[in-house]
């Protein structure tokens, strides 16, 4: 009652227009998106997702060739995973098919009969968020031409431990304290040779331009720069399902907040420096449709060092051409052996391919894009 002794009627509770409750749960969650966003891919730019192989499926994949998944383990430092393929005729029979924008292989082989003394060491390093595992077609190539492939999870990869990632130089360090075990072992004969695919490639880069003892580089798919890299589509960074919440400022953000995590500057990562410092000769081989990598980006790394030959595949992609064994098997293999033999004067390296338009036979021949 109130003061005249009228009855009070309780006020009923306003509740918000539930358009009007839609449109401000709107509002706070675009003022929400950006930085969710950047957070998010910042962690994926810090650690990559998770390889999709089983660790059963690779520890039998390994066992076909005759290898078995081993780890080093360091004081203070990450576990790295490897495995080691001895040379032989492994019966390896290798299929790739293209169909438009699509592309698959197919392989089979066996264990080693017999084995043969190794005419040399090859380390293989995968790109990022795959494993050792996306390396096995090409250690079999080489294993199956005489050389004995050591194939590596890098760090945050596969079986290795969890460290801060460095795109390259971190990475570097540990390939290069593997391959002194390996040495002191008595399992890495010179000539010594990396391989690299992608992060994989910028990592064999380092890893050359740190050690005198490294004989010849072959570099798939090398960015010139690690924030431009991860800009255009770094594998396992942005999805399809993300792509579009990520725009140019979102991006920024998450490259700084990922700098600050990783304790290095992602923007001043340049490949550029670090080939220069290679002694040693060293191929570089790209796709003219990556779009991973962008061509241009690839071609800045062009005259960065004299001792280097870089050669574009006019058809392919970025994962495809790391599956062009069909075409790039032989010639590298053959460019390896004149570059360790006689590596005062690299030699030239020549691809001889189909074109897919009329099925003309022409050339691939570095410094040529295309003839």
């Amino acid at each position: 009652m109130d003061a005249q002794g009228r009855r009070l009627q309780p006020r009923r509770a306003r509740h918000p227009h539930p358009l009007r409750a839609l449109a401000t749960a709107a509002l706070v969650a675009l003022a929400w998106l950006p930085a969710g966003c950047a957070t998010l891919v910042a962690g994926r730019i810090v650690e990559p997702p998770p390889s999709a192989l089983r660790p059963s499926e690779l520890v039998q994949a390994l066992e076909r060739a005759g290898s078995t998944l081993e780890t080093l383990d360091r004081a203070g430092e990450p576990r790295i995973a490897y495995a080691v393929i001895e040379p032989g005729d492994h019966r390896l029979w290798y299929e790739y098919r293209a169909d438009g924008g699509r592309w698959s292989w197919r392989l089979s082989y066996r264990k080693p009969v017999p084995a043969m003394p190794p005419r040399g060491t090859v380390v293989l390093l995968h790109g990022w968020s795959t494993s050792l595992a996306t390396s096995l077609p090409w250690a079999l190539a080489y294993a199956e031409r005489g050389w004995r492939a050591v194939l590596v999870d890098l760090r945050n990869h596969g079986r290795s431990g969890k460290a801060p990632s460095g795109y390259g130089a971190r990475e570097a360090a540990d390939v290069g304290a593997l391959v002194d075990a390996l040495e002191a072992a008595g399992r890495a004969p010179a000539p010594r040779v990396v391989h690299g695919v992608s992060l994989g490639a910028v990592v064999a880069l380092h890893v050359a331009a740190d050690r005198a003892d490294i004989a010849a580089v072959v570099a798939l798919e090398p960015y010139a720069n690690a924030a431009d890299a991860v800009r255009t589509g770094f594998p396992g960074v942005v999805n399809d399902a993300t792509e579009w919440l990520v725009d140019e400022e979102t991006m920024a953000l998450a490259l700084a907040r990922a700098s600050r995590r990783l304790e290095l500057d992602l923007e001043s990562l340049d490949t550029r420096p670090v080939l220069a410092r290679v002694e040693a000769c060293t191929l570089l081989l790209q796709g003219q449709r990556d779009t991973v990598v962008p061509v241009e980006a690839g071609r800045a790394l062009e005259g960065a060092n004299p001792r280097a030959q870089r050669l574009e595949l006019p058809w392919d992609r970025h994962f495809s051409t790391v599956g062009r064994l069909d075409l790039l098997a032989d010639p590298v293999v053959g460019w390896l052996e004149l570059a360790t033999t006689a590596p005062a004067t690299c030699p030239s390296f020549v691809v001889y391919a189909w074109t897919p338009q009329d099925g003309l036979r022409g050339v691939l021949e570095s410094p040529w894009r295309w003839w």
